[in-house]
């Protein structure tokens, strides 16, 4: 309120407690969001003491059951076993504790086209296709301790009254009643599956640490925005670590591989770097001039697309109201129904919602204009740091690149091209137009 809303000249009005910032009679809010503060705080103890009382006097503290129980019409506290649900849980454990993996498992599941719990719950298909089971929701479900019949409390809590973010309790913060409702399997099988999961996790905690990846939190993918995930060189065939799209790899109906070496990649950025290296060592006050004028030329291309759109934002933000109008005339007149008059308001409201949040990230775009100077300045005073420099590191890495989007190669055979990048640099971003 004092320093961001003036900058953007927000006006803020609290009607309630009659303060209006163009009156300037805002002297009393800090006292007021004290109170507030202690308001909030005192309810937050006191609905976390009534959860704990509920909690630790055997009340299931779940709103909804889990996948394989149904809450009984008469009664929702009490669980009733959902048959369908219950199959699905019992072959799970079953094919788990027999010795198959849990990527066998989802495979086995999705080509039997057995729905995802949160699937089976909303009844409807999720992003991509219902039937992808994960290692997570398998290994969820197996650490379930519910479907012995047990009710498990404090399994998480919230952060803090002023966070949602929910933490996982350890173990020995559990509170568990016996018996409280009908068991899908038996204690042997559940205790099995456990011992398996715990083997499991012992092995791969004894694994060698691996060295973190030079490019591990700077490659993203350019068409779909996620990160790249790392794949370990093995073998003697592989003689490169690479990276690939996360989201091809969960889902590879998503988007494509964006399959790159990290050899391939050391090259193309070393080659990048030592291009404003030499261009530093033989014209330094040229090199940054240059920047300096690419950076302007392309923030005023920006804030000429920006402007552009929030033009178009405001002509349709005027034409909604006229369509409101004419579509209240058109259902009292009787020429279309109740129904169709609601669905169509909604999505009014919708893309009135959607139009005004696009309309504020792009003024946010056109006043965030960066120090064209200033940015420049700090690349090149990095850039310093590694004149002559015999090989790439992960420092170097880390001290002058902000990101790198990686493209999908074009070429039929994409393993045999090397991929196209586009290299952002701290303080200037993208400015591989300004060699062209």
């Amino acid at each position: 309120m004092e320093l961001i809303f003036p900058k953007y000249d927000v006006q803020f009005v609290s009607v309630s407690e009659n303060m209006d910032s163009e009156q300037g009679n805002l002297d009393m809010m800090p006292i007021n969001n004290l109170v507030n503060e202690w308001y909030a705080r005192d309810i937050s103890k006191k609905q976390k003491a009534s959860v704990k009382a509920r909690g630790n006097n055997g009340k299931r503290l779940t709103t909804k059951p889990i996948f394989g129980y149904v809450s009984d019409p008469a009664d929702h506290s009490v669980w009733l076993i959902d048959e369908t649900a219950a199959a699905v849980i019992r072959m799970i454990f079953d094919m788990y504790v027999s010795g198959k993996g849990l990527s066998m498992i989802a495979r086995y599941l999705k080509d039997h086209e057995v729905p995802t719990p949160r699937v089976y719950a909303s009844e409807s298909a999720e992003s991509g296709s219902p039937y992808n089971w994960s290692h997570s929701t398998l290994k969820s479900l197996l650490s379930k301790q519910e479907y012995c019949g047990d009710t498990v409390n404090f399994r998480t809590e919230r952060v803090s009254y002023k966070c949602k973010k929910i933490k996982n309790n350890p173990p020995d913060k559990w509170v568990i009643f016996k018996d409280t409702h009908p068991a899908i399997i038996s204690r042997e099988t559940y205790d099995k599956a456990q011992e398996i999961i715990g083997q499991k996790r012992k092995v791969f905690e004894e694994r060698p640490k691996l060295s973190v990846p030079m490019f591990h939190d700077v490659l993203y993918c350019a068409d779909c925005g996620k990160k790249l995930y790392i794949m370990r060189k093995h073998g003697k065939h592989i003689n490169s670590d690479s990276y690939v799209c996360s989201t091809s790899r969960k889902n590879k109906s998503l988007c494509t591989t964006h399959y790159i070496k990290e050899d391939e990649l050391t090259e193309l950025l070393t080659a990048d770097i030592r291009f404003y290296e030499s261009y530093l060592i033989m014209d330094e006050t040229a090199l940054k001039s240059n920047i300096i004028r690419y950076i302007r030329i392309r923030q005023n291309e920006n804030t000429e697309h920006y402007s552009e759109r929030v033009k178009q934002i405001d002509v349709r933000l005027n034409e909604i109201p006229e369509v409101r109008k004419r579509l209240f005339e058109d259902k009292l007149n009787g020429e279309i129904t109740a129904e169709v008059f609601a669905d169509i308001m909604t999505s009014l409201d919708d893309e009135t919602e959607k139009l005004k949040a696009e309309r504020s990230d792009c003024l946010l775009h056109i006043h965030s204009v960066s120090d064209d100077a200033g940015g420049a300045e700090v690349f090149l005073t990095r850039l310093k740091k590694y004149l002559h420099f015999d090989k790439l590191t992960a420092e170097m890495v880390d001290d002058l690149v902000e990101r790198i989007d990686v493209f999908e190669a074009e070429h039929p055979n994409k393993y045999t091209k090397k991929p196209k990048i586009r290299i952002y640099y701290v303080g200037v971003g993208d400015i591989e137009g300004m060699r062209q």
